[in-house]
């Protein structure tokens, strides 16, 4: 199984997640300067077939006021100490509601049975830590920690962290009987728009 992760900014974030057969991950991660690389960068590692894609971006588009969608509301009010990390579409930067939304529209377009899945990378790891997203080398090690890695790749940004954590936390929901998927959880579907197609909001 492979799983592409994605931190879309200034400078992005790629990470490609490798599954083995005997249960060992390996790791490939790059910060580039645009989605078109990012999307390059891939295109040229994976194969034929890519199961799924873990994006920390907007994925799906809320129709209601100031774009606030039920799954943001739902982990603010679960995490409220890091609540200020979750923010409606409206008081984003173009990078999370533009980029992310490119480069899942051209995952689909590529690999058409993709699985996209939105991630949060700060929620996710205050989530599972209980401590705030800070980069660094404790991170780093938490991350390094969550898996039986073959091969762990060098991290040298942020993004590079964001975009393989998505992947692994994608994996981990799409391996867990336990997952659920925030917008079916929040009955938001019928309140967002999906411009590349079908996507989920795995949570655990």
């Amino acid at each position: 199984m492979m799983i592409f992760g994605f931190d879309p900014g200034g400078k992005s974030g790629a990470a490609l997640l490798t599954d083995s057969q005997i249960g060992y991950f390996s790791g490939e991660v790059a910060t580039l300067i645009s989605v078109g690389d990012a999307f390059d960068w891939l295109a040229a590692r994976a194969p034929t077939t890519l199961e799924a894609a873990g994006i920390d971006s907007l994925i799906s588009w809320s129709l209601k006021r100031s774009g606030w969608r039920p799954m943001d509301l739902y982990l603010r009010e679960k995490y409220p100490k890091i609540k200020n990390s979750v923010v409606p579409s409206n008081g984003l930067y173009g990078a999370m509601s533009v980029q992310g939304m490119a480069m899942a529209i051209l995952l689909k377009k590529r690999w058409p049975s993709i699985i996209l899945n939105e991630t949060h990378p700060k929620v996710g790891y205050f989530a599972a830590s209980r401590i705030r997203h800070r980069f660094g080398k404790q991170m780093i090690g938490w991350l390094e920690k969550q898996a039986r890695w073959k091969h762990f790749p060098e991290i040298s940004t942020e993004h590079e962290w964001d975009a393989l954590y998505s992947a692994l936390f994608t994996h981990q929901a799409l391996s867990s009987d336990h997952r659920i998927d925030l917008i079916e959880a929040t009955k938001a579907k019928e309140s967002l728009l999906f411009p590349a197609g079908q996507s989920n909001y795995f949570w655990l």
